[in-house]
C-alpha cells in the first residue's frame, strides 16, 4: 500500500501497481506488487509494510471523521456518484452549496432528476428522511421547484 516511505523506494526502483477491472475499466489501486529486491530484504519489507499499515489506519480515521455522501440520510451510492459527476465531492461541499444549487447541478447533467431528489438532498443536509421534512420546508421547496421548471420551460421554448 502506498505510504511516504514507499514513495521513496518507488523513486529508486519503480514498482508495478495493482490493477483490476471494474465494469470494463482498468482501475489502478494505491497498492503495489512486492519486487524481488524487497523479498530478499525482510527488514526493509517489514518497515515499509508497517508504514503502509499506519497510513491505512490514519486514512480510515480520516474517513470515519468525514462520512461519504452515501452515508447521509436519503443518499444512495447511485446519487453519490451523480453528485460526484456534478462536482460535489464531499459532505461539506453539499452542505455549503445547499439542496437547490446541488439539484441544479444534477439537473444540468441528468434531466430526469425530479422533486424527490430535491427532497432527498434537503433531508440529507438537515438529517431528516425526505418524508419527514417539515411541511413548510416541503412547501417552500415545491414552490421553488415549480418556478424553476417553469423558468426552464420558458427558456427552452424561446430557444427553439
Amino acid at each position: 500500500r502506498a505510504s511516504e516511505p514507499l514513495q521513496a523506494y518507488i523513486t529508486d526502483r519503480p514498482l508495478q501497481p495493482l490493477v483490476f477491472r471494474k465494469r470494463g475499466k482498468l482501475v489502478s489501486l494505491n497498492y503495489y506488487r512486492v519486487d524481488e529486491t524487497l523479498w530478499r530484504d525482510p527488514e526493509h519489507l517489514l518497515a515499509l509494510s508497517a508504514a503502509s499499515l499506519e497510513t491505512a489506519q490514519l486514512e480510515l480515521q480520516d474517513r470515519q471523521g468525514s462520512p461519504r455522501l452515501k452515508d447521509l440520510p436519503n443518499l444512495s451510492v447511485r446519487l453519490e456518484m451523480m453528485l460526484y459527476d456534478a462536482g460535489i465531492m464531499s459532505v461539506n461541499h453539499l452542505y455549503q452549496m445547499g439542496a437547490k444549487q446541488c439539484w441544479l447541478k444534477l439537473k444540468a447533467i441528468n434531466q430526469h432528476v425530479g422533486f424527490q431528489t430535491l427532497l432527498a438532498l434537503q433531508g440529507a443536509i438537515t438529517g431528516h428522511h425526505a418524508a419527514a421534512l417539515p411541511q413548510a420546508t416541503r412547501a417552500e421547496l415545491n414552490a421553488w421547484f415549480q418556478r424553476t421548471l417553469l423558468s426552464d420551460t420558458a427558456s427552452g421554448s424561446s430557444k427553439g
